[in-house]
């Protein structure tokens, strides 16, 4: 039984310390496809192709560049998520990527965004079958050997 969640979630996926490129991550929930196409039409100007690396700029709702970067769009149920799910790599600068996250946390406001929390991707991945319980469970060994400091990094 696959569980759905509705209100769309949005999170760095890199570490920010002396990071030359960011990548922000942008699972959808259930929202519908028409806000999804008018998200992509007004952040970056342009049709959003599926599972195709897709250069852009990004604007902010001012019509202003923000940074230019790679969009990958993974349409559900073929995401990590099982949502649709968007991609957003980009530079490293923390106050662009500060300006993106207020720009897409301000245009999804009225659809309740929130930051995701630590592992909450995965979570949405495992509550909508899209890793099985072995998978999950590898992915957190991997979680405690990080925070046990015995990951090589």
């Amino acid at each position: 039984m696959s569980l759905k969640f509705i209100n769309p979630i949005i999170n760095i996926s890199t570490k920010l310390k002396n990071s030359a490129v960011f990548i922000i991550r942008l699972s959808f929930g259930l929202l519908n496809k028409k806000i999804l196409f008018f998200f992509f039409k007004k952040f970056f100007y342009k049709k959003i192709k599926p599972k195709i690396i897709n250069f852009s700029f990004i604007y902010n709702l001012n019509n202003i560049i923000l940074d230019k970067g790679i969009i990958l769009y993974f349409n559900k149920p073929k995401s990590y998520t099982g949502e649709d799910l968007i991609e957003y790599q980009g530079h490293g600068n923390i106050f662009i990527i500060n300006n993106i996250l207020k720009n897409f946390i301000f245009f999804f406001k009225n659809y309740k965004i929130k930051l995701s929390k630590k592992g909450e991707f995965t979570k949405r991945a495992f509550l909508n079958n899209k890793i099985d319980i072995f998978e999950l469970n590898l992915i957190l060994n991997i979680f405690k050997l990080k925070n046990n400091n015995f990951y090589l990094k």
